[in-house]
């Protein structure tokens, strides 16, 4: 084994010695890297089935479809019940009442009034909630198994017996119109959702479709009551609804359970006195060759934003049989498989954010591509651009091993999300609204059934001169229609055209085991015998401490940087080596999920990696070349930078962004964890090649990094392929200086600007006294504001759980009062955080800036009266549950599972302290948590941020 390792360690010498190996070497090299590891580790390959090629179907006396799917990997089972009911079924006046029928199903059925309906789903442990589409309206629960006939009771009576209380009504159009304004608070964001809504006003024009799907405040503040429930009696009927049960339960059993809580008395499916089909609609079908611009209008300054690009094509239906080919090539195309269709082609027109999806129900279907263009770009070129290039697919003969890849990455996404048993339905959701079962059942077969022949077929069918709507909505456009000409090949010179090639381009019972590498490097391995995900995380300490004095962003910068090219591959090798394997990859957060950002934090940084267990070796093969090797090229580099300077004005636009920024800046003072995740602009400005560099060397350095891994493979031997291509990590050999204290004492005094640096936007601040309340208003003019509140202490560690108890006790009274019965706001809600010995308390919510004031003071108003009153012992348990059901659907996941794992290991905690959970909750005592609130709670001193 050594004298391999010392060959493969010389081979890399020679790489950075000598001349940038050829493709053709570098493939060759890492082909003989995996098959050494293979000849050093035995294969463990599993078959794959998806899971609902298993289920089983059956049909109600009333008409409702049941859907079965075993799942024994978690102790939970997720109930989801799709119901066909939503904008397509709704009239202008009407617009919006599908959304707003599902926020009234949470106020209380003929049984059971709001507050009892939550107490009870928080006695369970369970979570609630839904969605609202075009097509239907999407109900789902998620708890342990032990619970499942109280929550089917909960979810059927909230179906059937809601009695949407007249009291309730305005409240819950107000919760509503905050969550339409609060995409509108930034102004790129508010610009993307003006070009979104001109394009489906275009081509849904003349059906419910070109409505949003959460209505207008116009709509939803005039909908009466009485149009309310006939919607609801005439929709929410058996017949028109399918139920989804998947987990860890016996099909016979819980079948009897369902039997029982959905079949209502009196309710036949051959009583047909309710419609549940929408009216008829004319044809949704594109028939020639059409592109609307508009000009861009809104609030904000509007004049350096950029213009969206809409393009839709017609596309197979479900129901039809190219349906499979035609989505596979959109994934080939998607995934920059297709040498005749890539997006860096078109960025050199300005393009940015190419997209492509396949968006269909029923009804219609249409190959949606979205691109934003930066000022300079010429919008009409790029659209010619995006149009020729699909119409000269069918001369490119489909690339050896797209198809092959694009297979294995539709199996490792069933995978990945076969984990989630809600999710899982809520990815199926849109298949079952828009096709019978037995189609939806058989998909994967479907999709394996195509060949390369079919998807070149497909091409020239629906690529060849086509129908095209498109629209261009951007600052200096005229409002006009214009017809579109596609340009054939042979009108183009040989440049546009691009040379096709003469030939094809060749594509070549649970076991916890952790050891510190004699690197410094912490590896922990979990082995659970019931997934078939292979789950990679690595964990880097210390993000924004280790960033140099000036160099704030520089680990987001280093991140971004990962996928953009190796000392051996490519950018493009890399996307094409992760596709081959089915290999979900994430390098830093995803902007468009705002509810993902607790994993998104200034202490540490991180990497997610799955993929299934049969691709391990190979997968871990190219994980170690990004960490280990990045190439950093100085155009990478460039396109990098300005992507995150990008995000970091637009950021300054969003009042939660910039509040949640301030806040913690008045809190923390010049801490490292005051510093914006993205950095400042005028560091991010600075950052050189050789910057980067450095820092990866003490960033990336073993020591400093925590590799956790889940898996249904030998923990011993992912150990042993962990050591094989991580044990040459270097040390870091220089210091890297002291962590800085927090001062809970001072924070909220010890604001000053780094020299140098850019000053705050100007800000009211109004400070009463030294260590007393800090409050700051500043204002953006936008149509949501953003309330953040709360205060440092110095925590005792015994004390952290009976903490973390009082803020889910707080957080639920604060949404259900503020929001529920108030309807101030949409978003609310309040966390506890702990850094070694300190903590902090923050509390924060969006809502209109008319509304700021009260919100404001009720914000405080609740803290003060939390301390004076004892928590009763049935919401205390109540709690326990709610926290218990939620640390569950957080670790249903692998990755999830290797992410806590790290992060207990990061904390200093045992790697048993999910398992130790419930023995330390249940100590807690109603008296532990008054005493925590009046200990750790300052309702008299605290920092107050309010943006808007």
């Amino acid at each position: 084994m050594e004298q391999h390792l010392n060959k493969i360690q010389r081979q890399k010498v020679k790489v950075k010695r000598g001349k940038r190996r050829s493709r053709r070497e570098r493939r060759w090299f890492y082909f003989g890297l995996w098959l050494l590891a293979l000849c050093f580790f035995p294969s463990e390959v599993y078959a794959f089935s998806a899971p609902i090629e298993s289920a089983i179907r059956i049909t109600l006396d009333n008409g409702l479809q049941v859907i079965l799917i075993e799942n024994h990997t978690n102790p939970l089972i997720a109930s989801s019940v799709i119901v066909k009911a939503g904008v397509r079924n709704e009239t202008p006046d009407l617009n919006g009442v599908s959304h707003l029928l599902e926020h009234l199903l949470f106020n209380g059925t003929s049984t059971r009034t709001q507050r009892q309906l939550y107490d009870e789903v928080d006695a369970y442990g369970a979570y609630n909630n839904a969605s609202t589409s075009r097509d239907y309206t999407l109900f789902q629960m998620l708890v342990r198994k032990e619970y499942i006939a109280q929550i089917l009771d909960i979810q059927a009576d909230m179906l059937f017996n809601s009695t949407l209380p007249e009291e309730n009504l305005d409240k819950e159009r107000k919760i509503v119109i905050e969550e339409i304004v609060k995409d509108q608070a930034g102004t790129r964001a508010h610009a993307s959702q003006l070009a979104e809504d001109f394009f489906n006003s275009k081509l849904y024009q003349g059906t419910s479709y070109a409505m949003p799907v959460l209505g207008t405040p116009e709509s939803i503040s005039t909908i009466p009551r009485e149009k309310i429930l006939t919607y609801y009696h005439r929709f929410y009927k058996p017949k028109n609804m399918i139920l989804i049960l998947m987990g860890d339960f016996e099909t016979k059993s819980i079948l009897e359970i369902v039997r029982k809580e959905f079949s209502l008395p009196g309710d036949k499916v051959s009583d047909s006195s309710q419609k549940s089909e929408p009216s008829p609609q004319p044809d949704l079908k594109i028939k020639d060759r059409k592109v609307y611009t508009k000009p861009l209008e809104g609030e904000g300054d509007l004049s350096q934003a950029p213009t969206y690009l809409n393009v839709a094509l017609p596309a197979p239906q479900l129901s039809e049989p190219d349906f499979y080919a035609f989505s596979l090539l959109t994934s080939i195309l998607s995934a920059e498989e297709h040498p005749g269709f890539r997006s860096r082609d078109l960025e050199a027109l300005g393009a940015r954010d190419l997209q492509l999806n396949l968006d269909f129900s029923d009804r219609f279907s249409f190959l949606v591509i979205s691109a934003t263009l930066p000022p300079a770009s010429d919008p009409e070129q790029v659209l010619q651009q995006v149009l020729t290039k699909l119409d000269q697919l069918k001369a490119w003969p489909l690339p050896v091993g797209a198809l092959e890849k694009a297979l294995v990455k539709l199996e490792t996404d069933e995978v990945l999300q076969s984990e989630q048993f809600h999710y899982y339905a809520f990815y199926k959701a849109p298949y079952l609204a828009a096709a019978p079962f037995e189609a939806v059942r058989n998909y994967l077969k479907n999709y394996g059934s195509v060949t390369s022949r079919a998807i070149q077929e497909v091409a020239d069918k629906y690529f060849t001169s086509p129908p095209v709507l498109a629209t261009l909505v951007g600052p200096r456009l005229k409002e006009e229609e214009k017809s579109v000409r596609i340009r054939q090949c042979e009108d183009l010179a040989i440049r546009e055209c691009g040379k096709l090639p003469s030939t094809p381009p060749q594509a070549p019972p649970l076991s916890l085991k952790r050891e510190v590498l004699d690197n410094g490097l912490t590896a922990i391995v979990k082995e659970n015998p019931d997934t078939r995900v292979f789950a990679f995380h690595l964990l880097a300490k210390q993000r924004k401490a280790m960033e140099p004095v000036g160099k704030s962003g520089i680990a987001e910068f280093l991140h971004r940087m990962l996928l953009r090219g190796t000392k051996y591959r490519s950018a493009e090798e890399i996307s094409v080596d992760l596709r081959s394997i089915g290999a979900v990859l994430k390098v830093t957060d995803d902007r468009s999920i705002p509810f993902d950002d607790y994993y998104f934090s200034p202490e540490y940084s991180y990497l997610r990696w799955e993929t299934t267990a049969n691709h391990a070796y190979e997968g871990l093969m190219q994980l170690a070349d990004l960490i280990k090797n990045p190439a950093l090229d100085p155009d990478q580099v460039e396109q990098v930078r300005a992507r995150l300077l990008n995000d970091i004005r637009e950021d300054q636009e969003s009042p939660r962004i910039r509040g949640r920024n301030l806040f913690y800046k008045s809190l923390f003072g010049d801490h490292p964890l005051a510093r914006p995740i993205l950095g400042e602009e005028q560091d991010v400005k600075s950052i050189t090649v050789e910057d980067l560099k450095a820092f990866h060397r003490a960033y990336f350095a073993p020591d400093n990094l925590i590799l956790s891994v889940v898996s249904n493979l030998s923990a011993e031997n992912v150990l042993g392929w962990l050591k094989f291509y991580f044990a040459d990590l270097p040390p870091y050999s220089e210091s890297r200086g002291q962590k800085p204290d927090l001062s809970p004492i001072e924070g909220a005094e010890r604001s000053k600007e780094r020299e140098g640096g850019k000053t705050e936007e100007p800000a009211k601040q109004k400070v009463e006294g030294p260590g007393e309340k800090k409050i700051i208003e500043q204002e953006l003019r936008k149509a949501q504001s953003y309330i953040y509140l709360g205060n440092l202490f110095q925590v005792n560690e015994q004390d952290e759980m009976a903490i973390l108890i009082m803020n889910a006790i707080l957080s639920d009274r604060i949404a259900f009062n503020l929001r529920e019965k108030q309807g101030l706001t949409y978003t609310i809600g309040s966390s506890v955080f702990f850094s070694e010995n300190t903590g902090w308390f923050q509390a924060s919510m969006g809502t209109r800036p008319e509304n700021v004031p009260k919100a404001q003071e009720e914000l405080v108003a609740e803290i003060k009266k939390f301390q004076t009153e004892e928590v009763p012992r049935e919401e205390l348990e109540r709690t326990l549950n709610r926290l218990l059901g939620s640390l569950l659907m957080r670790r249903m996941t692998s990755i999830n599972q290797a992410y806590f794992l790290g992060l207990q290991e990061f904390r200093n905690k045992p790697p048993d302290t999910d398992h130790r959970f419930v023995e330390l909750a249940q100590k807690v005592t109603p008296a532990d948590i008054q005493r925590v609130a009046k200990t750790y709670l300052d309702p008299e001193r605290y920092v107050m941020v309010t943006v808007k």
